[in-house]
C-alpha cells in the first residue's frame, strides 16, 4: 500500500488564507486548515477530506495516507442521532510537522466530520494560529472554541481540532449564531 508522507498533497486545491469558510465542502475548511497549520502559504489539503464523500470512496485514500487504521462501528444509541456512524482512526497522519491520530467520521456511510487529536500544551498555539487565519473565536463554553463561522473548532478537553459543516459543528459544539 502506497504510504502519502504527508498530509499536504500538491493535488488539491488553492483558496487564499483569509477565504470565508460557511462551505460546505471540508476541502475548503481543510485548505484554510492547512494554511493555519503551517502548510504553503495558499493552503493545500488533501482531497480524502472532501464532505460527503462516500465511506467507500474515501477509506481506501484514508488507509493509503495512514501509517495504520482501525475502524469502530456505532449503531443506536451509541450513533444517535443516526442510524449507523462509523469511526476510521487514522494513525500518524502529519499534522503540524507531528504524527498524529485523525478520527473520520462518518454518519450514515458518508464523511461529516473530524477530529485532530493534539497535546494539551499545544492549544494555546493553535489558538494563536487560528485567530491569525480566522479572527476571533466566535463561540466560546467550557470545553470548545469556535472558528470560521463555526466549521472548526478547539475542543480543550481532549485536546482536538473539530472540523465539519458548520451545522454539525455547531450542533456538537452548542454554538448558534
Amino acid at each position: 500500500m502506497m504510504r502519502v508522507p504527508h498530509l499536504i498533497a500538491d493535488f488539491c486545491m488553492t483558496i487564499s488564507r483569509r477565504s470565508t469558510v460557511s462551505a460546505v465542502s471540508l476541502t475548503v475548511i481543510g485548505a484554510l486548515l492547512a494554511s493555519t497549520l503551517g502548510a504553503r502559504e495558499e493552503g493545500l489539503f488533501p482531497a480524502l477530506f472532501d464532505m460527503n464523500q462516500s465511506i467507500d470512496e474515501a477509506r481506501p485514500r484514508i488507509e493509503a495516507a495512514c501509517a495504520r487504521t482501525s475502524v469502530l462501528q456505532y449503531t443506536g444509541a451509541m450513533a444517535a442521532p443516526y442510524e449507523h456512524q462509523t469511526q476510521i482512526d487514522c494513525f500518524d497522519l502529519l499534522v503540524m510537522g507531528k504524527p498524529r491520530k485523525v478520527e473520520f467520521m462518518f454518519n450514515e456511510g458518508y464523511l461529516e466530520f473530524l477530529w485532530i487529536l493534539l497535546e494539551r500544551a499545544e492549544l494555546d498555539v493553535v489558538e494563536a494560529k487560528f485567530r491569525e487565519v480566522y479572527g476571533d473565536v466566535v463561540f466560546a463554553n467550557g470545553n470548545y472554541k469556535v472558528f470560521a463561522d463555526g466549521a472548526i473548532a478547539l475542543r480543550s478537553e481532549p485536546a482536538e481540532i473539530l472540523i465539519g459543516t458548520a451545522e454539525l459543528v455547531q450542533e456538537i459544539t452548542g454554538y448558534r449564531p
